[in-house]
């Protein structure tokens, strides 16, 4: 593996220069010391450019590491390890070097990176070269293109310190440029490089011995080559799909939070950081004005100008729709963190030109610092956004996080630590509201809402809580608790001959849990009931806020049988073509539409338009907030044949609920 890339897109800072220096530095003297004791080889010709021709080939066609760190793997490994087994340490490195050399040169890379590379290259040959001296007293462990039973402790030892002073070499530089340390970096750098790195040093014999004894075989040997780092490659995209955002590129939600934790374990007691939410202004505009293609564009621009505003170690992210977070690695101060949130508010101030329109941007930003304002990701990020509300309310640019300008951070706080315990304590429970066919008057299915039987403040609907919990990052353990209590109700109305769909609210940080179709595959099966016994729920404006991202997830979960929903629908102004992409299975129609049917006609037109769209790409149609008879009458007769509301009954607990969805029809709640 080499570091191809490590400081393309930033000014190289002091200690990366010095570090890549020195490795380059080192691998020269022992290149040097290897020319001028090694001999080159004499015999075996064919044997040997095969295998040369196969490495400077691999180095000119490398496998790209699809992280942050921009690296690539190459298919040079395997037969450069394949030279220094039959040929020595010399002939090895002098070919890797040169095929690294060609490969920069094409690629029109620096001299500091075709230094560093070659360095790298040197130093992890001549270490496995030196094990193999150490074991069996020669440089040349395979001098006949066989390996003896004796030599396998000499070949075993040789390939690890072959991969771990490649990859250390790898993750000091990586380290060095983030300004992380070293050895968390390093486990996951090995973890991540072992299968597929053993793997292709493991063949390297084989390729060996066909070079040898018959050349004309080694093409059959490349399928397996390339198969290992076809793997890796979706491997690692993969990892890379789950910390990143796939829009911009930049680390996510997830990545972000590990980042600043990662920082504040690394540093000490003593850290000095901060943490900076940025939120563009009226870019709701853009996306209902322009179309979300618009909206998506601009925000994959603004990427790279947050990232050119911050230095090298600072980490950038994209959180969601139109926010992004800074971890400012740098800041002393108050001061300092101002001057660097004004760079981020600056570095926006030019035009954005976007299919040929120029765009004026503008953005608040939020300050925590660390420690002063919290010493854990979680409240970092909490407080940073009080500060960012703060902005928007008060229409500042910059904001410093301060409790005594929030009045309900205190309690915000409080609940956020008790909501860590709620689920382990019992203190969740979810209420069902029944949504009724209208022309049987039967329940159909119900909504699944959760609820917080607080010990203080007693029962808090979802409003009071899910926003904090999707902000802190406790919105995974609530959904699934949510997810598993809707579905072991339902396998129980099931199992008493009432085979109800439930519908379960999520949101876009769910979405961004690419494991969220196993977590709920696994649900299903020990429940023992239908997918599509299941509906989840996703407001219109945050299904297309990312609906990309949706479309990963949605994919698998339709796959599966479960049923997709669009809640609020008519409010979000959603784009027709991913509507039409999506696989969606019903919408509901915003309450705000359905209650003023009856007394306004450009309302009553809406709710009949959105039930021609329905039913020409083939969905269900809910209707929510019916709160009187003569609104479930009207819908009945423009055909809308589902709907949901406080006429029909209000969210209750499942047991009182059973007397409803036992019954053949329902009668109207006239008392709700």
């Amino acid at each position: 593996m080499r570091g191809r890339q490590i400081w393309v897109e930033t000014p190289i800072a002091h200690r990366v220069h010095w570090y890549a220096g020195s490795v380059a530095l080192a691998g020269l003297l022992v290149f040097g010391v290897l020319l001028w004791t090694g001999d080159a080889p004499s015999e075996r010709p064919t044997a040997f450019w095969v295998l040369a021709a196969g490495c400077i080939l691999g180095e000119l066609r490398p496998v790209r590491i699809f992280a942050r760190e921009d690296l690539s793997e190459t298919l040079s490994t395997t037969f450069a390890f394949a030279l220094l087994l039959g040929f020595g340490v010399t002939p090895a490195v002098a070919v890797l070097a040169a095929g690294s050399l060609v490969a920069d040169g094409v690629g029109r890379r620096g001299v500091l990176k075709s230094a560093f590379n070659v360095g790298q290259y040197t130093l992890a040959l001549a270490s496995a070269g030196f094990v193999i001296l150490a074991i069996s007293g020669s440089t040349v462990l395979m001098p006949t293109g066989r390996v003896d039973g004796g030599d396998l402790v000499a070949l075993m030892a040789a390939t690890g310190a072959f991969f771990l002073v490649n990859n250390v070499l790898i993750s000091v530089v990586i380290a060095v440029a983030q300004g992380v340390t070293v050895i968390p970096l390093l486990r996951r750098q090995l973890a991540m490089q072992l299968l597929a790195d053993g793997v292709l040093l493991g063949l390297a014999p084989v390729v060996l011995v066909v070079a040898e004894h018959s050349p004309a075989l080694i093409p059959l040997l490349v399928v397996p080559i390339v198969a290992v780092h076809i793997t890796t490659r979706v491997s690692l995209e993969r990892q890379r799909e789950a910390l990143h955002d796939a829009l911009t590129g930049l680390p996510n939600r997830t990545l972000f939070l590990d980042r600043v934790r990662e920082t504040i374990r690394t540093r000490g007691p003593g850290v000095r950081a901060a943490v900076l939410l940025l939120d563009l202004d009226r870019f709701k505009d853009v996306n209902d004005t322009l179309g979300h293609h618009v909206g998506d564009e601009l925000l994959r621009l603004i990427g790279p100008r947050l990232c050119g505003a911050t230095d090298d170690e600072d980490v950038v992210a994209r959180l969601g729709g139109d926010e992004f977070a800074v971890l400012v690695m740098d800041a002393r101060d108050e001061v300092a963190a101002r001057a660097a949130a004004m760079r981020l508010v600056e570095s926006l101030a030019d035009p954005i030109v976007v299919e040929d329109l120029l765009l004026h941007v503008e953005a608040c930003v939020g300050i925590a610092l660390l420690p002063d304002d919290g010493d854990d990701p979680n409240s970092l990020l909490q407080r940073a956004d009080i500060a960012l509300y703060v902005a928007k309310e008060e229409r500042a640019k910059i904001v410093r996080y301060s409790a005594e300008r929030d009045g309900h951070s205190r309690e915000r706080l409080t609940l956020l630590g008790e909501l860590r315990h709620a689920i382990d304590m019992d203190q969740l429970i979810l209420h069902y509201q029944p949504v009724i066919e209208l022309e049987s008057r039967r329940c159909v299915a119900v909504e699944a809402l959760v609820r917080w039987n607080h010990p203080v403040h007693g029962q808090l609907p979802p409003i009071e809580f899910i926003p904090i919990a999707e902000r802190s990052g406790l919105i995974a353990p609530v959904t699934e608790f949510v997810l598993a209590a809707a579905i072991a109700q339902g396998a129980a109305w099931r199992a008493s001959g009432v085979p109800l769909r439930i519908a379960v609210n999520v949101s876009m940080t769910n979405l961004l849990d690419l494991d969220l179709p196993r977590l709920i595959g696994r649900l299903l099966t020990d429940a023992a009931i239908p997918p599509d016994c299941l509906e989840l729920e996703i407001t219109e404006s945050t299904l297309m806020s990312d609906p990309e991202q949706a479309m990963t997830v949605f994919e698998p979960l339709h796959e599966m049988g479960v049923k997709l929903a669009v809640d609020d629908f008519g409010t979000g102004y959603s784009s027709l073509a991913y509507l039409r992409q999506l696989p969606l299975s019903t919408l509901k129609i915003d309450k705000s539409f359905v209650g003023a049917a009856m007394v306004n006609e450009n309302d009553l037109i809406i709710v009949r338009s959105i039930l021609d769209l329905a039913r020409n790409l083939g969905l269900e149609v809910i209707a929510e907030g019916v709160e009187d008879a003569a609104t479930a009458a009207m819908l009945k007769s423009i055909g809308c044949r589902l709907a949901q509301g406080y006429h029909f009954g209000r969210p209750v607990p499942a047991e009182q609920l059973d007397a409803l969805i036992q019954a053949p029809s329902v009668r109207s709640s006239e008392s709700a």
